[in-house]
């Protein structure tokens, strides 16, 4: 196509806009605008979200029911950080919630959007505070999902290295994904070692849930059989680290000063329902985890 031809299209296109567009402005509505708003958010549309927000059209950000998605947070979950900061710019309510009452801000924490994230702890999100039915926390999913840089940042913000979810800490997270590189990161940063990890997350203790309920890391990671009590059948399988990479676990575990005692101790306590669990003697259990103890040791 040449040049003039090109020329002529653009010229009848304009032509077009300008006769079509008062009547597509008469029929957005405040209502189809902020259904278009919240589209437009999500997918990162920065020119159609600053139309939006600007006259004739003044577009409320938090206009939407209590307890739905507003343009903030469909924004903060894509990380669409031009858009989150033009919503920003509007006063779109930070704390808003939406479903499992998630501030925009979880959402960004939640789905690895540092910049995002970081938008919102300089306007004074809170990286400690829980959230949802089951009490999560920030800093515990970021650690869940092996994200470094958003832990670094969280931290930067005075975010609790030893806050709890139902999971357990940020460490505890770490361990029962077998992530080396998180765990290595937060015990760096001085992650309690031995903070203990609910067996049964999420779980009420007791009952016909066989104990223990609760260890360190470093007998999590030993990957034993659980007595599982009826539990299995309630769908409440207790917590069993995988074996692979167990050793190299342990080893950073021990390294940063992890109590092998309190490991012991809990395989002693109970050492009847793991031996029952394993299907072998007691004797054979204190050889087996006695034996990873001392293959980890000489392996330093």
């Amino acid at each position: 196509m040449s040049l003039s031809s090109l020329s002529s299209l653009a010229q009848t296109c304009n032509h077009l806009r300008n006769i079509l567009q008062p009547e597509l402005d008469a029929a957005l509505t405040p209502e189809v605008a902020r259904e278009v708003l919240l589209s437009a958010s999500r997918a990162g549309k920065v020119e159609a979200v600053a139309k939006l927000l600007a006259p004739p059209y003044y577009t409320n950000p938090n206009r939407y029911p209590r307890g739905w998605c507003t343009p903030l947070h469909a924004a903060a979950e894509g990380g669409h950080v031009a858009v989150v900061m033009l919503l920003l710019a509007a006063k779109a309510d930070v704390t808003r919630t939406c479903y499992d009452e998630m501030q925009p801000w979880h959402l960004a924490v939640l789905n690895g959007h540092v910049t995002v994230a970081r938008l919102f702890l300089d306007r004074g999100a809170d990286p400690n505070m829980s959230y949802g039915e089951w009490a999560r926390r920030s800093f515990c999913d970021a650690a869940h999902k092996g994200t470094i840089a958003m832990v670094e940042t969280l931290l930067e913000y005075n975010a609790d290295l030893e806050q709890r979810d139902v999971h357990g800490t940020p460490l505890g997270h770490a361990v029962d994904r077998r992530d080396l590189g998180m765990i290595a990161y937060l015990l760096g940063r001085g992650a309690e070692v031995d903070a203990e990890m609910p067996l049964y997350p999420g779980a009420m203790c007791g009952g016909t849930l066989a104990a223990p309920f609760d260890a360190t890391p470093l007998y999590v990671v030993l990957a034993l059989k659980h007595p599982n009590g009826d539990g299995e059948k309630r769908g409440m399988r207790a917590r069993r680290a995988p074996e692979e990479g167990r050793e190299e676990i342990m080893r950073l575990l021990l390294m940063y000063g992890a109590d092998k005692g309190r490991a012991m101790a809990t395989v002693k306590e109970y050492l009847t329902q793991l031996a029952d669990a394993e299907g072998i003697s007691e004797e054979a259990l204190l050889e087996k985890v006695n034996g990873i103890f001392a293959s980890v040791e000489q392996s330093k």
